[in-house]
């Protein structure tokens, strides 16, 4: 994501939304949900500068890699995909590493 920690904070709860009802939609209206390149967006904004902005959501974060990773079917992700995937982001924010 291409913004700063400021405006990161105001639209995380945008992001989780999208990403909490990919599990509810029909298959054919899920298309590419992001699941796989927000990680490395979300793990930017955890380091400086953007940290002093985002600290308050690391719980929600943490929460939102937790659904995922349970989820991973409808975000179009297996396990195998993860743990070979080239962004290691991906792997530790969602806890396969």
């Amino acid at each position: 994501m291409f913004m700063g920690g400021k405006a990161f904070a105001y639209y995380y709860p945008v992001i989780a939304s999208y990403l909490r009802e990919t599990p509810l939609l029909p298959l054919e209206d899920r298309g590419d949900r992001e699941a796989w390149s927000l990680p490395q967006c979300i793990k930017y904004q955890f380091e400086e500068p953007n940290y002093t902005y985002v600290r308050r959501l690391k719980r929600d974060v943490l929460d939102l890699c937790h659904f995922v990773r349970k989820y991973l079917t409808p975000f179009g992700l297996e396990p195998e995909e993860l743990k070979s995937s080239p962004s290691s982001a991906m792997a530790n924010l969602y806890g396969t590493n």
